[in-house]
């Protein structure tokens, strides 16, 4: 019987530290900090699958927290890609970043607001907003940029999550680390040639 009762709570011991990876947070944490002055830069560049040496400098991009508006008692914040302003709208709740379409702001449709990034979040997670369906990939990424170093999670559009370059990667309480998509696919030499853009931090300012 003393044996018994040591195999049931070894067992009961093994299931409790299973991998049921989640990324734990605290409440005030965030995947995407959003208040209205924080900002990002980034260095992007692009590579090839066929040339892996092929890697060229194609620019530096800036986003940030432009403005907010207040809908039903609740803030959501507009983004700017340089001088251009997104044509979604993001906040914060508990269960990640939502995002809604609010190209005409006299028309915005509440109800319509769909989850983005679950966060907290568990390998394997989904959402599907209007670009498609999204699926955490590792809630436990470690990316050294020139911004520092970071524990990122790994989302990816589900028809990409075997493709090696390509993912979004978030810090929480940082926001985008990296992000790694197909920028131009070619069959050449027999063989297909993808072309990769990257996008990585390089310097942020977050409140």
């Amino acid at each position: 019987m003393k044996y018994l009762l040591i195999i049931i709570l070894s067992t009961i011991l093994i299931i409790s530290c299973s991998d049921n990876s989640t990324n734990e947070v605290n409440s005030s944490k965030e995947i995407l900090p959003l208040k209205v002055g924080n900002f990002w830069t980034y260095s992007r560049q692009k590579f090839s699958s066929y040339k892996r040496d092929s890697v060229t400098f194609v620019d530096t991009v800036n986003y940030s927290v432009s403005s907010s508006i207040n809908l039903n008692g609740e803030n959501w914040f507009f983004m700017k890609f340089n001088s251009m302003v997104d044509e979604y709208i993001y906040t914060n709740r508990k269960d990640g970043l939502w995002c809604l379409y609010a190209k005409d702001t006299n028309n915005i449709d509440l109800p319509s607001a769909k989850l983005f990034l679950k966060f907290p979040t568990k390998n394997n997670d989904t959402t599907t907003i209007d670009s498609g369906t999204y699926k955490t990939i590792n809630v436990d990424e470690y990316l050294s940029t020139q911004a520092g170093i970071f524990d990122c999670i790994k989302y990816s559009k589900i028809e990409f999550e075997r493709v090696k370059n390509c993912g979004l990667y978030y810090s929480p309480n940082v926001g985008k680390v990296m992000t790694e998509e197909i920028f131009d696919l070619k069959y050449h030499d027999r063989v297909w040639d993808t072309t990769f853009l990257q996008s990585t931090l390089i310097k942020y300012k977050v409140k």
